[in-house]
This record gives C-alpha cells, sequence and structure tokens, in this order.
C-alpha cells in the first residue's frame, strides 16, 4: 500500500522546475497498476516521488511494505565498479546473503563472466540482464518499473519473465512503460496522473485507449536519467564492502 497525504512537488525536469503534484492526496491500495498520463516524460519523476526515492518539497508518502528502486533504469549500473563489487554494495543496503545473490545472477544472466569485469567494458544487453535480474533478489512488497521489460524471445527474457511472475504474487506493481502488451498482461488498473494528481480507474482498457502510450525521453536516453555510479562507489569505497 502507498498512502500520499498533501503532496507538493516541483522538480527540476529536463532543464525546468515543472509542478509534479500539487495537494495530492491518495491511498494506493495492494493491486497491480498501469502507470497513464499524457506527459510520459514526467513518469520517472512521479515514480522517484512514489518508490520514496526523493520526498517532496511538502506532504508526505508512506508505504506499507519494502519498495523497489525503479527496475529498469540503467543509471546507477555503470562506472569502474565490477557486476560483484555492485552486488555486493546492493546486499548490503537490504541485508541479503551474498552468496546467494551471486548464484542467483551466474544462473539467469546469458553471460555470467561479465560480473568479474568493470560495469563499463560491458555491452548494452549486458546492463539491462543485470539490472532486471538483480531487482528480483531482494524480497520486495512494492514493484515499481520505469521501462519496457525484457521483450525478446531468448532465454534470458523467458526466464526473468517467469521468474518475475512468481515474485509479484500477492505484491503490489506500478509500471510505466510504452509497450501495451506489457501493460495489459501484468496490471489490472490504471493509474491516471494528470493536473498534479493521481487516482485510480479501473478500466485500464479504455484508459489506455484514451492516453495513447508513447516513448518518452527518458526511455529514448538513458543518460537522461543521470549517473549515480559515482554515489554507489563513494559509498562503497567508504564503507570497505568489496574484497
Amino acid at each position: 500500500m502507498i498512502e500520499l497525504r498533501n503532496v507538493t512537488d516541483r522538480p527540476h525536469i529536463f532543464g525546468d522546475h515543472k509542478l509534479l503534484f500539487e495537494g495530492a492526496s491518495l491511498s494506493l491500495p495492494k493491486g497491480r497498476y498501469a502507470l497513464l498520463s499524457e506527459t510520459p516524460e514526467l513518469h520517472p519523476a512521479v515514480i522517484d516521488v512514489l518508490a520514496g526515492l526523493r520526498p517532496p518539497r511538502y506532504g508526505y508518502v508512506e508505504h506499507v511494505g519494502l519498495a523497489s528502486w525503479p527496475v529498469g533504469r540503467m543509471g546507477f549500473v555503470r562506472g569502474k565498479l565490477t557486476g560483484i563489487q555492485m552486488s555486493n554494495f546492493i546486499c548490503s543496503l537490504y541485508g541479503l546473503d551474498r552468496h546467494y545473490c551471486l548464484d542467483f545472477l551466474n544462473g539467469i544472466l546469458s553471460n555470467p563472466e561479465y560480473l568479474s569485469k568493470k560495469i563499463l567494458d560491458w555491452p548494452a544487453y549486458v546492463r539491462q540482464e543485470y539490472t532486471f535480474s538483480l531487482s528480483l533478489v531482494p524480497a520486495f512488497e512494492l514493484y515499481f518499473i520505469d521501462n519496457v521489460m525484457p521483450a525478446d524471445k531468448s532465454r534470458f527474457s523467458r526466464l526473468w519473465h517467469s521468474l518475475f511472475e512468481e515474485r509479484i504474487v500477492g505484491r503490489s506493481l506500478v509500471l510505466s512503460s510504452y509497450s501495451a502488451d506489457q501493460l495489459m498482461d501484468y496490471c489490472t488498473k490504471a493509474l491516471i496522473y494528470e493536473q498534479g494528481s493521481l487516482r485510480i480507474d479501473d478500466d485500464l482498457d479504455s484508459c489506455l485507449r484514451r492516453y495513447p502510450l508513447k516513448q518518452s525521453r527518458a526511455d529514448r536516453s538513458t543518460d537522461a536519467e543521470g549517473d549515480d555510479s559515482a554515489e554507489f562507489e563513494e559509498a562503497a569505497a567508504g564503507d570497505g564492502l568489496f574484497f
């Protein structure tokens, strides 16, 4: 469950301050929601607030259950750390067993040998696989996905979707995607963002017709999400997490 109370926020987006929320209040029960609006370029900022990554200027957001990071964003999966070091850091943040995490990643990734190499040397497909795979390790109660999920016919995509369907049973999901098929497959309701507020609509079919899907600027460029790797590297080095 997600609780918004009198949320007002005006973040800096694509070079301008934009009014994102204005006195928004909503109780979002457990469920699977497709985030829809006429301004998909604002979805990453909306998800940042919902996921608790950035506190709003006014008001508050509360979660019942452990919330995921925005799955699908590539911003933090880059830099001079190896995949093993990044995995160890995530495990330290969430209190996870490092050996289990690495065994899991070795079993799902198409080319797990890249885990021992620096992320900056990884091909794009390895970064994508790693980002989506890592999100399956913590026992999240609230999943936020801000990208098209793996959609090809590869072994990795089939395995990831199978495992994700197991993880999502009885959990909540907020999905922002320009793939109508994925929204229909995984969501049962729409979470409509408009005029600085959020509302729930039970008729997902009509909402998809009313809010045509399109690729946002953030989807078209992973760089638009910012490079968080330096912050991860500094925190990791300071805590002496990697061996």
